[in-house]
């Protein structure tokens, strides 16, 4: 398991053009991918917003539904619920709006259960394996990095 960090991600996807390839695995039957263009996740003054467009595949776009959501974790709750924390709920960060319908950041379960890892309501079950996948191209007009000192 390896999570790069939202900071290298940010980045990774100024720097560059990325698109982001989600693959995801129920069982040895069933499968699925994802693929999002100019995939990209802002910085910290932008509490890490995702940016997503273009999507292709053959899995439900879950992903999608949270494009310019920004990144929920059991300290730092934005989602868009009122009274409830979905990343406390959900054991895990993500970028949810009102607890959306993936969490690949969730724990391995061999079945559904809340804090499990999943990708959309209609595809039942618990995923096996998940792989999150990111090329890079560079920019034609390829700009210095703006450092931004902000306060929260």
């Amino acid at each position: 398991n390896l999570w790069l960090g939202l900071d290298n991600i940010n980045q990774l996807t100024y720097d560059f053009v990325s698109m982001i390839r989600v693959e995801l695995k129920y069982d040895e039957n069933r499968s699925y991918v994802g693929l999002y263009e100019n995939f990209r996740v802002g910085g910290v003054c932008d509490k890490y917003r995702l940016e997503l467009a273009k999507y292709s595949g053959n899995a439900t776009q879950s992903l999608g539904i949270n494009d310019g959501y920004i990144f929920s974790a059991r300290d730092k709750d934005y989602d868009l619920l009122y009274n409830e924390s979905c990343a406390s709920k959900y054991a895990s960060g993500f970028w949810f709006n009102a607890c959306s319908d993936s969490n690949v950041n969730g724990v391995y379960a061999s079945s559904l259960y809340i804090d499990s890892m999943y990708w959309d309501s209609v595809i039942k079950g618990s995923l096996t394996e998940v792989e999150l996948k990111v090329s890079f191209s560079w920019k034609e007009d390829k700009k210095p990095l703006n450092y931004i000192n902000c306060r929260f």
